[in-house]
């Protein structure tokens, strides 16, 4: 079960999640933030911003569905957005690392499905 902290920050729960790329992605943590949002933060070794970007946007795409969207669901959070980052390795939230690849898109939530939304 996750567990909100006092700044927002949910803990992940364990487990990988497969993606369309055929790399595996853990959830480094949620953020929920006003709007209301939702942050989906992931990260799979090896992942490399610079792949194709139909590769990049249809992980993104699967995470949202397959696991930001249910855990969502799951512990009753609801968001007008979900944004799904992932990162060739944890970082801290909000901090500039350029050792860091990450890739992030942005999602409405309606009816448990993950609609992009363009910025």
């Amino acid at each position: 079960m996750m567990a909100v902290s006092m700044s927002g920050v949910v803990a992940a729960e364990p487990g990988r999640v497969a993606l369309p790329s055929g790399l595996e992605a853990m959830l480094q943590e949620t953020i929920r933030e006003e709007g209301p949002v939702l942050r989906f933060r992931y990260v799979a070794a090896g992942f490399d911003a610079a792949a194709p970007l139909d590769e990049v946007a249809a992980d993104l795409e699967h995470l949202c569905a397959a696991d930001a969207a249910k855990r969502a669901a799951a512990e009753g959070m609801s968001a007008a957005r979900l944004v799904v980052s992932l990162a060739d390795k944890p970082s801290e939230f909000g901090r500039f690392n350029p050792d860091v690849r990450q890739v992030f898109e942005a999602y409405r939530l309606e009816n448990g499905i993950c609609i992009w939304e363009a910025f």
